[in-house]
């Protein structure tokens, strides 16, 4: 009968929201009051309940001034039961937890020790959960206080704040909950609730649900603070469905466009889709939602993508996770056809990469018209933008390589450069000129665009890749013909001497080259007396490095002067830059040996490389200048580590006016295996930078040369060993094969005395290898030479001068000569014509004089400023540096006017434009051109590899660092 009374009188008691408390607290609770003051009684009473109703009849021990003492834990349900227990409690040491009333009647309460019940700190100490001194009004009356209540004495906050209102302590709670204090932004918040790996929000869920409207309490508040999407991230984090959530905002991402075309085919399945997959998920987050407000919600979620995404890029295995619940909703085929907008879901890269295939094929196919380009550069962007080609460097240099490919294609200079030249002499000046120029980025991006994993991409590149060698292989044979006519029978290389005039198109951005300009090639036993030795002549002070990189092609060099053109150093020539033909075959044993001798070897000359010192020393040019040079093969220069010996950097620095150093980093890495790709950089090639650097200190002119070129082999790959009997005692090379009397040249080959290679009687011709493919030797290397391709017989030469010392060499006529990739190299807006650009991107001129007490020669600056503004003080003082105005002439004339424009444009807007904002305000007609824009304005002010500005990929943000700007151009001395 009793206990049937009491659960009546429990069921009819009003809720006035006790806090629960653990044993602990209670112990807590009961140390605080009995610990210092002597009551009347030991008897307790707590405004509380249980947390745990198995803790009932309990015995806790805590400490008191005058020792331990003993409480037996006992709840009440109600007055009437708590009169019973009272009256039939054995001992006064009893804590009862009262649930039902804030106050007990006097008769009780006198009962009581300290004559009254006691409030818990769960209740009492509320502000200093939330770290505050006090609580707002709204606070207290809230629904936060009783999930307060009920969540025992957790500190939700630490600090001493005047006061706290009911917004902060709500996201205190949340806050604290997933234990993560940067919860300011619903991107930040859904990334917390994703990465809450220990599903903190099912142990918050059943507190709320305890209090009615708690729930409905914090949606107001995290929509007030945050976003209209935090509501349903947190429901979707406490019901362990964040994840789920996370792919549904990566369905909205994709398909936004469908999502706000309400009267779309495609909007109703996409919708009836996601309804089905939500009813048939329980407890899904947008379970409730239908129709516009459906849409609306995965529009704004899908907002929160790219501010959220960054911040999972430590839990990749959860992205992909992610990732594959979003695919799992576009199985349809209809449905398929709307991920494309997505830059995250793979299915979406896929499609991307088939559209840039369909623009290549549809370019090699028609190979003319501004469409086919425009087509191809936008395909490319797609694909450049998606999440999985942005972090794999590998795919993202390959698109890159194909769309400059493409535009190889189609270049008025590659088109006009594909019609044969009358006379053999002028066909062999020009295919040198354009191998020098265009054709060692072609090679480059020919080599980058042959994946080594398979791919979709790589198998589409297969019509384009085939189109690029199908030119190269023509220009081969040309260029392999026409040399073979002019040597002739006798090997008269001195007949491959003189100017020819060039006609048609500009081939590359080489100063000082027009079309019809007259120009020559050198020969390889020519290039160090007229590119280095003889500079020496002119001043007494100047000294010399030839740096030999035995083996290194036009491609080679294209690669490297990725790192290389930060350095400290500036290409100089006078007049423009020739290109230097190799001794063909194109072996060491020839071509170096006439690199250092100065003269062509002949039959009876001895081919050992080793005495390459004893050629330099007289070498027609060393006689002129009159000093002994030092000469250091491999043995001399490898340091531990393979780096440079510190006997090497002495003498490039403590030396005579002339130290030559062979490095055989390259030539080394040809006979290495296929399986490995070996980038070629600043740091890649151990000794490099430290002979660069020693050049630097020391003020040394770096002649940088090689001996010859090299073919790589991807395209030996399938084709047929040429095999033969070779004439008793002659070793045939990789590319090149002596023939026997009575025998001639097969296809692909042409015919060349022998020459110094004679050693065997009755053997006077060799046959060298034209096509690339072609090889003579069973073994596959990384690489081969020995055969008269462009590749191989045109030897990159360029002088590098210490900036410091270009002054004094214009002086002597030697002036600036960049090396620059040509303009089909470019990404989208940076591949502009030299001619003058289209009406609609052209500034209007406005002359920029120089102050009229400084004289100058150069020419006016155009730009056009966008606003009327005067412009900022910082840019007004760039355009009167004549350091910056040197770099400026790193670009063609017509893309300076635009670079100015850029600046300004920058630095009026604090140095920091989004991506998009900064092609509309340049007047680009879609953001991804911006790259290729960026690449140009790095051109002039990244000076030695500061990065002063920049294009970051990911927050897809141009910024330009005016402090770095200011110290690099006005600060150094020569602004």
């Amino acid at each position: 009968m009793t206990a049937g009374r009491d659960k009546a009188e429990a069921a009819v008691l009003p809720n006035t929201d006790a806090p629960a408390l653990t044993l602990k607290h209670v112990e807590h609770e009961l140390t605080l009051l009995h610990q210092k003051y002597k009551h009347r009684t030991r008897r307790t009473a707590l405004f509380a309940r249980l947390a745990n109703d198995a803790d009932e009849g309990a015995t806790l021990r805590i400490s008191a001034e005058n020792g331990p003492l003993l409480f037996r834990v006992s709840s009440t349900t109600g007055e009437l039961d708590f009169r019973r227990k009272l009256a039939t409690e054995e001992d006064e040491h009893t804590v009862y937890l009262v649930p039902f009333a804030r106050h007990l009647p006097r008769d009780i309460a006198a009962t009581l020790a300290a004559g009254r019940m006691i409030w818990p700190q769960a209740e009492s100490l509320l502000p200093q959960r939330f770290g505050a001194k006090s609580c707002t009004a709204r606070v207290r009356q809230s629904k936060l206080r009783l999930v307060a209540q009920r969540d025992g004495t957790r500190m939700y906050a630490k600090g001493e704040a005047p006061s706290v209102d009911l917004d902060e302590a709500w996201m205190l709670v949340v806050r604290n909950r997933l234990e993560n204090d940067l919860l300011s932004t619903e991107a930040q918040l859904f990334a917390a609730a994703l990465l809450d790996r220990d599903r903190r929000g099912l142990t918050l869920a059943p507190l709320l649900a305890e209090v009615p409207g708690a729930r409905e309490e914090l949606a107001e508040v995290l929509e007030r603070r945050l976003g209209p999407s935090a509501p349903w991230i947190v429901n979707a984090w406490l019901e362990d469905m964040a994840m789920e959530l996370a792919s549904m905002a990566i369905v909205g991402e994709a398909a936004r466009a469908t999502l706000n075309d309400g009267g779309s085919e495609a909007h109703r399945l996409l919708l009836t889709t996601i309804r089905q997959r939500a009813r048939n998920r329980s407890r899904h987050p947008l379970a409730t939602l239908q129709g516009p407000a459906l849409a609306k919600v995965l529009i704004d979620l899908a907002y929160l993508v790219p501010q959220m995404w960054p911040k999972l890029a430590e839990a990749d295995e959860l992205r992909q996770a992610v990732l594959k619940t979003a695919e799992d909703l576009f199985d349809d085929e209809d449905l398929r056809k709307l991920v494309r907008g997505s830059n995250r879901l793979p299915s979406a890269l896929e499609q991307r990469c088939q559209a840039l295939v369909g623009a290549l094929d549809a370019l090699v196919a028609t190979s003319e018209g501004p469409g086919v380009m425009d087509a191809v550069d936008a395909a490319a962007n797609d694909v450049l933008a998606h999440d999985a080609t942005v972090h794999n460097p590998l795919l993202r240099e390959q698109v890159e390589m194909a769309v400059r490919l493409a535009a190889f294609v189609v270049d008025p200079a590659t088109q006009d450069l594909m019609r044969p030249t009358e006379g053999v002499l002028a066909e062999v000046v020009r295919l040198a000129t354009y191998q020098a120029q265009l054709g060692g980025w072609v090679d480059y991006a020919r080599h980058v665009a042959r994946p080594d994993a398979p791919s979709t991409l790589r198998l589409g590149l297969s019509k384009l890749l085939a189109t690029v060698d199908a030119i190269r292989d023509d220009f081969d044979a040309r260029f392999a013909k026409a040399y073979a006519r002019i040597v002739g029978q006798r090997g008269e290389r001195k007949a491959l001497r003189g100017a020819v005039r060039l006609p048609g198109q500009t081939l590359g951005q080489t100063p000082g080259q027009t079309p019809g300009q007259t120009l020559e090639a050198l020969l390889i036993e020519e290039a160090l007396g007229r590119v280095g030795l003889d500079i020496l002549t002119k001043g007494e002070d100047l000294k010399l490095l030839v740096l030999c990189m035995d083996g290194m092609s036009w491609a080679n060099l294209a690669e490297l002067w990725d790192t290389m053109q930060h350095a400290s150093f500036v290409p100089v020539s006078k007049g423009p830059r020739l290109p230097v033909l190799a001794h063909v075959p194109t072996i060491t044993r020839l071509s170096r040996s006439a690199l250092f001798a100065g003269r062509a070897l002949v039959a009876g000359d001895k081919l050992d490389t080793t005495r390459d010192g004893e050629r330099l020393e007289k070498h027609e040019s060393i006689q002129r200048v009159g000093e002994a040079p030092i000469t250091l093969l491999r043995g001399d220069i490898l340091g531990d580590g393979g780096g440079l010996s510190s006997r090497a950097k002495h003498l490039v620095v403590h030396g005579p006016r002339v130290v030559a150093v062979v490095v055989n980093a390259i030539d080394d890495q040809l006979k290495g295996s296929t399986q490995v790709r070996v980038r070629l950089t600043l740091d890649s090639i151990t000794p490099l930078k430290d002979l660069l650097t020693a050049a630097e200190d020391t003020g040394r002119l770096v002649l940088f040369t090689s001996d010859h070129g090299n073919v790589t082999w991807r395209r030996f790959v399938g084709a047929a060993v040429r095999s033969g009997k070779d004439p008793e005692g002659m070793t045939r090379g990789a590319r090149h094969r002596f023939l026997r009397e009575g025998e001639s040249t097969q296809a692909d080959e042409i015919e060349l005395p022998v020459g110094a290679l004679a050693q065997a009687k009755g053997v006077d011709r060799v046959a060298v290898a034209v096509h690339e493919s072609l090889r003579y030797t069973m073994l596959t290397h990384a690489g081969e030479h020995g055969g008269a391709t462009l590749a191989e017989a045109i030897a990159p030469t360029v002088l590098l001068a210490p900036r410091g010392l270009v002054p004094q060499l214009e002086a002597l006529g030697i002036t600036s000569c960049p090396l620059m990739p040509p303009r089909f190299w470019a990404l989208g807006a940076g591949r502009l014509p030299p001619e003058p650009l289209p009406a609609e991107v052209a500034p209007t001129p406005v002359v920029i004089s120089p102050p009229a007490a400084k004289k100058s020669g150069q020419t006016a600056l155009a730009f056009e400023p966008p606003t009327k503004e005067p412009p900022p003080a910082l840019f007004d003082a760039l355009v009167k540096s004549k350091f910056f105005q040197a770099q400026l002439k790193h670009l063609p004339e017509p893309n300076r006017g635009p670079c100015l424009q850029a600046i300004e444009v920058l630095l009026r807007h604090g140095g920091r434009m989004a991506q998009d904002v900064f092609a509309t305000e340049m007047k680009l007609s879609f953001g991804g051109r911006v790259a290729g824009f960026v690449q140009r304005m790095e051109q002039v002010l990244n000076v030695e590899a500061e990065p002063v500005v920049e294009l970051d990929e990911r927050s897809r943000l141009v910024t330009l660092d005016g402090p770095r700007l200011r110290a690099l151009f006005l600060e150094s001395g020569d602004g």
